[in-house]
């Protein structure tokens, strides 16, 4: 499937990185502006940097090339592209199956991602960051406010880390915290913003994070009970299809009618019905949970299965695909208190 348009970058955009970003691509995609190749993204997301291809303040023409591949030949174009097409499967849902956005960053020092993490019994918050392009002998601070709409509730700061303090890329922290407006299925309403930043130790701020929209809710299991927000739920359960049914069921309004129309009559909880995580098998969930946050749906979210994946190599674990598709689906639903 072939997609073009004309793209305009902002003009205050100068100085910064621009990129391409998708969230959802079934299955390899090849990127071109004005004619020209730029990069590939290959499922189930990505981005490719047009900074040498864009010029901030003009106008371009965007090209991409989308191919549907099942899984093995996702893989497969990793190394050789041409073999990968030969690869025959039918994929059920093909092309760009969720957004497709511009976006700027920061040439230095960088938030990649931002993950909140809340506890009710515990009355704590924690904030686990993705840092890209810390100096070696700098030290840095995080500064986290969580709003209520347009009101700052609580500002929170990390104590002065180091670049050699990062796991994986990543660093948390955690405060003392509990509000009184916890999100829960009878008062979805309550929800609240992270505008999260990024300083040198008393010096400027380097980077801040578009605001991420969260709850402060917890579930947990204890014996056979299940508990949210420390009272005992029973789980009343039917699948959830929009996102495998089409587009004009995948999106906010018709997601949200769904569920809205499943809590009438009791449901409380819904579970993803795509039994697999491969090219093809659904498309893009975003709409689909920031609508079940909004009416108060626990859902019950699929992860890639182990066993479509190859795992006969030395180094399958590192090189088959299962560790970066499965970090993409904890993503995508991370941040989602349903």
């Amino acid at each position: 499937m072939s997609y073009q348009r004309q793209i305009t970058v902002p003009a205050e955009w100068t100085g910064r990185r621009i990129v391409l970003r998708a969230e959802y691509v079934n299955s390899y995609a090849v990127v071109h502006v004005d004619g020209k190749r730029a990069g590939e993204i290959r499922f189930p997301s990505g981005e490719v940097d047009l900074s040498a291809a864009c010029q901030p303040g003009q106008t371009h023409v965007l090209s991409m090339l989308v191919v549907a591949m099942p899984l093995k030949a996702v893989m497969l174009s990793y190394s050789d592209t041409a073999s990968a097409r030969k690869i025959k499967r039918r994929v059920a849902r093909r092309g760009l199956c969720g957004d497709v956005y511009l976006a700027s960053r920061v040439p230095g020092p960088r938030i990649s991602d931002a993950k909140v993490v809340t506890s009710v019994h515990q009355g704590r918050i924690s904030f686990d960051v993705a840092l890209k392009g810390l100096a070696n002998d700098s030290k840095y601070i995080l500064r986290a406010n969580v709003a209520d709409g347009k009101r700052t509730v609580r500002e929170f700061n990390s104590e002065p880390f180091q670049r050699d303090e990062l796991e994986d890329g990543r660093i948390a922290f955690t405060k003392k915290w509990k509000p009184e407006k916890l999100w829960d299925i009878h008062t979805p309403q309550n929800m609240y913003h992270l505008y999260l930043s990024f300083s040198e130790a008393g010096g400027k701020v380097l980077d801040a994070a578009l605001p991420v929209r969260f709850g402060f809710r917890e579930f947990w299991i204890d014996g056979r009970d299940f508990f949210l927000n420390g009272t005992r739920i029973f789980l009343s359960s039917v699948p959830l299809d929009n996102a495998q049914v089409g587009a004009a069921w995948a999106n906010y309004d018709a997601a949200r009618e769904s569920m809205q129309r499943s809590k009438n009559f009791g449901i409380n909880f819904v579970y993803t019905h795509n039994y697999g995580c491969q090219p093809g098998d659904h498309l893009s969930f975003e709409e689909i949970l920031r609508a079940a946050d909004g009416v108060g749906m626990l859902v019950a979210f699929s992860q890639p299965h182990f066993g479509h994946y190859e795992w006969e190599s030395p180094d399958a674990d590192r090189v088959n695909g299962f560790a970066r598709h499965a970090a993409f689906y904890v993503r995508v639903a991370q941040n989602h208190p349903s």
